[in-house]
């Protein structure tokens, strides 16, 4: 869906035949190479666009990240995500590249707010919230754009096992934000499949009563096999994420993930 709205605008003339776009995520990568959700999301969106033809170059930057800033002149930057210097990042990036159209993917409407994320110097807004979309519009442009899965990322060989434990893939932080998200891992620990809890800071501030079911933080190229070999896999949506209708891509990760070992074990 994102590629579709923004093909006209890549097809402009005036943009050249061979595009340089710039992707920044929320947080950086982990020394470890564990799951970070930005950095999964824009790392999809690289490869998708790669994929167009139209592409010469792609590259993903992190907060202090931005030794490869100066190496390319920039047609279009991509934002998932607010932090503390977006506002700055922006001015560095039309800077650099005065020509530069820079769109800010808003996936949190809480995080900072919607005043804040407003007040960005943007040309446009992609959100995946049709009520998100409709108050940025009054801003700048703004687009409806569900999330999606990468399917070469998450694909995987292991056949669905109904039995299987649940699964919850999910930093500990997240209890303060998700409603009901202790209550439900605690009712999945007590069933017969027993839970497996995979994410940061569960042994730190986690409820003591789920370190039974703890097994540690997931590498980044782990998670379409975790999610497959799950015989269901439990999600909990940020409150304010949840009321603006937005559908996490966990939700497309899971059935790519799924799918594949579905047809592989059909297949055999």
């Amino acid at each position: 869906m994102l590629l579709l709205w923004l093909l006209p605008l890549l097809l402009q003339p005036s943009r050249g035949q061979d595009l340089n776009i710039a992707l920044h995520a929320q947080a950086p990568p982990t020394p470890g190479g564990y799951v970070v959700g930005s950095v999964m999301t824009t790392n999809g969106l690289k490869r998708a666009l790669l994929r167009m033809g139209r592409v010469r170059h792609a590259r993903s930057f992190y907060p202090f990240h931005y030794h490869d800033l100066n190496n390319a002149t920039w047609d279009l930057l991509i934002i998932e995500g607010w932090f503390e210097s977006s506002a700055a990042v922006i001015h560095e990036f039309r800077r650099h590249s005065p020509s530069i159209l820079v769109f800010y993917w808003c996936l949190d409407p809480l995080f900072p707010g919607l005043n804040s994320i407003a007040s960005l110097d943007v040309d446009g807004y992609l959100t995946n919230s049709r009520a998100v979309s409709e108050k940025l519009s009054h801003f700048a442009p703004s687009a409806f754009v569900p999330l999606a899965a990468d399917v070469e990322e998450m694909e995987t060989l292991i056949p669905w096992n109904a039995s299987a434990p649940f699964v919850y893939v999910g930093s500990a932080l997240g209890v303060a934000t998700k409603l009901n998200l202790v209550e439900m891992l605690r009712e999945a620990q007590n069933t017969s499949r027993g839970l497996e809890l995979w994410g940061s800071g569960w042994a730190d501030v986690g409820p003591p009563d789920l370190l039974q079911s703890y097994r540690g933080v997931l590498p980044h190229g782990e998670l379409g096999a975790c999610y497959a070999r799950a015989g269901a896999v439990l999600g909990a949506t940020m409150d304010g994420q949840r009321d603006a209708g937005m559908v996490n891509n966990r939700v497309f990760e899971v059935l790519a993930a799924v799918w594949c070992g579905v047809l592989s074990f059909s297949t055999a």
